[in-house]
């Protein structure tokens, strides 16, 4: 299986799993430019083939480090600092 059929497959994935995507132009659109999940994937992949099979040795090591900033984090509420804090007083037993 080569690089593009890879790319249609976790397109295709992409379309029939997220409901709101709609049909036709825009949401190929959509999908492409829009879904970060689907923008890292085939940011990766292209990577990987730069490495793998063109051995090209340092510009995919920097594309990654740009993907990898550029990439959406998700914060859990854990990590909020007055959430935190609470739930530490929470479990602090009084005497």
């Amino acid at each position: 299986m080569n690089a593009c059929n890879v790319l249609v497959e976790d397109f295709r994935a992409v379309k029939e799993r997220d409901p709101a995507i709609p049909g036709g132009i825009r949401g190929f659109f959509e999908i492409v430019l829009c879904t970060p999940g689907f923008q890292v994937v085939a940011a990766h992949r292209l990577i990987h083939f730069l490495h793998s099979r063109l051995r090209i040795p340092v510009l995919p090591r920097f594309l990654g480090l740009i993907v990898r900033w550029c990439e959406p984090r998700h914060e859990s509420p854990m990590s909020s600092n007055k959430f935190g804090s609470e739930m530490r007083e929470r479990q602090i037993p009084e005497s």
